[in-house]
Order: structure tokens, then C-alpha cells, then sequence
């Protein structure tokens, strides 16, 4: 009884010896300081999150992974790591998260604001530029500034009592074109 107990033990130290210093590598995985169960490291940020984050990057690096409750938030504290993961992973950051709230408010997430990083916003993106940025509107628009202030000067100098107002040809043509 004591030798099979003997040759259990041996053979799990033997087992445990041989594969657990696989598990025990370090892995490629970003640094990340130890949080909470629930909470994640939502108790590591303090009063002043900003400074909270700075003695955080001073002691994990430039890039850490943080979880606030189950949602894991990668920050990045220089500006040389940003742009690393935006040139390299700019896809996966540009993109919003997906929420049945917009599905139901906002017609589907079918609007430029709401929609999904892809072909559908980047077609959404290049009609808004083509219709509402184009050469035509942006004329209309500072001609309806010209025209509302055409008619301030005229209700300014009808509430004075003049029965009619002359505009020199430069001033009438400044505001309409503005």
C-alpha cells in the first residue's frame, strides 16, 4: 500500500515537473498588472485617472493591457505605441462595437455615425462627401449667409423709419457672396 502510494507520488512530481514549465513560460502576451476577480483593475485607477495611468505605465511599460469588469481595455501611454498599433492593427480599432440599442433606435445601424468600419460605411462616407461637401452645396450654403444677412441690414433699416435703403453695388455683392 505505501509503495503504490510511493510510485503515485513519484510518477505526479515526475508529471508535473516535465509539463508544467511549458505552462510556465513567458508567453508573448502584453504586460498587465494583477486585478481583482470581478472589478478587473478598476481599483488601480484612484481619484486621478490620468496620473493613475502614468504610475501604472511607468511600472508596465508603454503598452498594458487593463481589464475594467470583464472588458479588457489595451492602453497605450506614448505616442510612438499608438501609432505601432494603428498602422499595424488599424482595422480592429477603427470599427465600433455593435449594439442592439443602435439596431433599434437607429434604423439598423444603417447611418454614417452607427454603421460598422467596411464597405457599407466606406460607401456611406464617400456619398455624404460627394452630396453634402460638394461645390454646389458649400455655394448655396455661404449664399444663404449672404442672404440672411442681405435681410438683417433691411429689418434693421425698416425698425429705424427709412423708407428706402440704397447699398452701394460693392456692399450688396459682398453679401451675397459671402
Amino acid at each position: 500500500m505505501v509503495m503504490i502510494l510511493l510510485l503515485c507520488l513519484i510518477f505526479s512530481i515526475t508529471i508535473l515537473f516535465f509539463i508544467k514549465p511549458r505552462a510556465w513560460k513567458k508567453s508573448n502576451t502584453i504586460t498587465s498588472p494583477p486585478g481583482l476577480p470581478l472589478i478587473g483593475n478598476m481599483h488601480q485607477l484612484g481619484q486621478y485617472p490620468h496620473q493613475s495611468l502614468h504610475s501604472l505605465s511607468q511600472c508596465y511599460g508603454p503598452l498594458m493591457l487593463l481589464h475594467f469588469g470583464t472588458v479588457p481595455v489595451l492602453v497605450a501611454s506614448s505616442a510612438d505605441a499608438a501609432r505601432d498599433i494603428l498602422k499595424t492593427h488599424g482595422r480592429v480599432f477603427a470599427s465600433r462595437q455593435h449594439s442592439k440599442i443602435y439596431d433599434k433606435l437607429l434604423y439598423g445601424s444603417r447611418n454614417l455615425a452607427s454603421a460598422l468600419y467596411g464597405e457599407y460605411w466606406r460607401q456611406m462616407k464617400s456619398l455624404s462627401v460627394l452630396h453634402l461637401h460638394s461645390n454646389k452645396i458649400v455655394y448655396f450654403r455661404k449664399r444663404r449667409k449672404g442672404v440672411n444677412q442681405l435681410e438683417q441690414v433691411l429689418a434693421e433699416t425698416e425698425s429705424k423709419g427709412a423708407e428706402e435703403v440704397e447699398l452701394e453695388k460693392e456692399e450688396e455683392s459682398n453679401l451675397l457672396v459671402e
